[in-house]
Order: structure tokens, then sequence, then C-alpha cells
């Protein structure tokens, strides 16, 4: 049984598995996960099959990989450093590329607009200050995705986000800019990736009744693992 994702495994697929080696007792598992990706717990899954692997299949045998083959350097560094702080945190990932890539930080507080960008976009400085992150990497021949921690960004739905930004693009860039939800790009990959509200308002995003959340077992700590992990 071949199970793909397994930092999602959940109570109920593992009651599946148990029923099906009840029918088939020489059914063996082989898994594959990444503990670093396991960011659905709100959907019930749950690390403590995948922490656990030997406890919950007999005579299990496990390997761990650490090479990062899609990251450069400098994103495997920084992806390690905001981990550090995650119990268990497992090893940490080495770039198996030279490649050094890029992590740049603009503060929006920091950002002033030019006299023509208040002429078109007005009191709104988001906007003009992602536009120039945006043509910077189209003119290095870089297609960009915007990153939103949920579906609003600044008031806005963020496809009336995406709409704003292109409407300033020539007609030829626009395809080449996209925008989804941290949780709907993972697993995925692109050549310049902004994210758009990268603040301790939106990472952790931590719902104003959580402390219900402990019905689940949940607390603050695993709050801000998983949102650490989904940043």
């Amino acid at each position: 049984i071949l199970i793909d994702e397994f930092q999602d495994f959940s109570k109920p697929f593992h009651a599946l598995i148990q029923a099906t080696q009840t029918v088939n007792p020489e059914a063996r598992v082989f898994a594959v996960g990444d503990d670093w990706q396991a960011i659905n717990g709100f959907a019930g899954s749950d690390l403590q099959f995948f922490n656990g692997f030997n406890q919950f299949f007999e005579n299990a045998t496990r390997y761990q990989m650490t090479t990062n083959y899609r990251s450069a350097r400098t994103i495997v560094k920084a992806s390690n450093a905001l981990m550090a702080p995650v119990d268990p945190v497992g090893p940490f990932g080495v770039a198996s590329t030279d490649r050094r890539g890029q992590v740049r930080l603009w503060r929006l507080s920091r950002f002033t607009p030019s006299p023509s960008e208040i002429d078109l976009h007005g009191n709104d400085r988001l906007i003009p200050a992602v536009l120039r992150l945006v043509n910077d990497n189209l003119e290095a021949g870089r297609d960009v995705h915007m990153l939103s921690r949920t579906n609003t960004i600044e008031k806005r739905g963020l496809e009336a986000f995406l709409e704003a930004v292109c409407l300033h693009l020539q007609p030829g860039q626009k395809d080449k800019v996209k925008a989804s939800t941290t949780h709907q790009f993972k697993g995925l990959e692109h050549e310049a990736i902004i994210i758009l509200d990268a603040d301790e308002r939106r990472y952790p995003l931590v719902h104003p009744h959580w402390k219900y959340q402990r019905l689940f077992g949940d607390t603050l700590a695993k709050i801000g693992s998983d949102e650490r992990r989904l940043f």
C-alpha cells in the first residue's frame, strides 16, 4: 500500500489501513512524506503517525532524505532558520545546487511612492510597491506568483488585487503574473514568489476563539508550528 503525502495522515485513514490489513495481513505499507509540509491540521491530519511511524506499523524501517533539489541555497538556509524553533524539528535541509537565489525583505512602512505613483494610485501604497517588485522580476525574465495568507488582501479579494496589479502591466506581461492563497500553492514552485502579507498579523493567523480548538488537541505552540510550515 503506497501512501503519499504521509504528513497529512489522520486517524480515519489509519483505521482504513488497519481494516485493509485485517482482510489481507500480508499487505505492507510504503509511506512517503515531509513533516515540514504538514499544514492540514485543521482538516484532521496528525503528525503523530509520521513521527511515530514505528509505533503504528510493525517492523518498520525509516529513511530520512534531506537533500533539497528544488530550492536555491539561500531559500534552504532561510527555511532551516524558520523551522528551527519547531519541536520536533527533524533534520535540516541541504541544498543540492550552488545557485544562491535571493530573499528580499521589503517593509511597506519604509516605502515612499514617487509623485507619479501617487497620481496614479492615490493613498494606496501596496499596489505601487508590489508593482515595483513585479516589474523588477519581469524585466529579469522571471514569471511572478503572489501569495496571500487568505483570500483577501488589504480589504480586497485576492482576484481583485491581482486585477489591480495587472491593470498596470503590458498586455504581454499579464499572463506572467498569478496569485493564490498560501494553502492553494502548497507543493508548487515558481521562479519568483512575492509574499504579500509577511507580517505577524497574518503569520501566525490565530483565530480569536482558538481556545475552542483545544477540544481537538490544539495548543498555541502547535498552531504556531503549523503556521511556520505554511510560511
